[in-house]
């Protein structure tokens, strides 16, 4: 299909729209006046982890300081959804923004996104180790040495 054809598809369009959209609002979470920038961040939360992507492009290119601010603890509400992606624009920004407010708190926000996934991953690795050990004492083994369910003989 040739591009021709591709910017007239609706469903392209919408995408686009929306795209441009995010942009709009991300502008404006860190706006002065605080009903503005209450109703941008609430509109943003009610797209979802969707936005992730586009905030993340928007933090690296915001001149803004004050937007970048809101934008990063934007990004850590949709941490949980979007662990990867919302983890590698925080660690960018820690890293490249020139500000040191704004590494300092892209640092902090990222801590926070690792730290509130650690319960998960224990989670996850009892279940595996649950399972296993399940699995295992079905197929008659034991889990507690080579010599173990053996009885000795003189």
């Amino acid at each position: 299909m040739n591009r021709r054809a591709n910017a007239q598809d609706p469903v392209d369009r919408a995408r686009t729209a929306v795209a441009r959209s995010i942009r709009e609002l991300a502008k404006l979470v860190g706006c002065e006046d605080q009903d503005v920038s209450r109703r941008a961040e609430r509109a943003l939360r009610d797209i979802g982890p969707y936005c992730v992507g586009p905030l993340a492009a928007a933090l690296a290119k915001e001149p803004n300081l004050r937007n970048r601010l809101a934008i990063i603890f934007l990004l850590l509400a949709f941490g949980r959804e979007a662990e990867t992606d919302v983890s590698t624009a925080l660690l960018r920004a820690s890293h490249r923004d020139p500000d040191p407010n704004v590494r300092l708190a892209a640092w902090a926000a990222h801590a926070q996104v690792i730290a509130d996934s650690l319960p998960q991953a224990r989670t996850a690795c009892s279940r595996v180790t649950d399972a296993t050990s399940t699995s295992t004492e079905r197929s008659g083994e034991s889990t507690t040495g080579a010599g173990a369910g053996t009885t000795a003989t003189a």
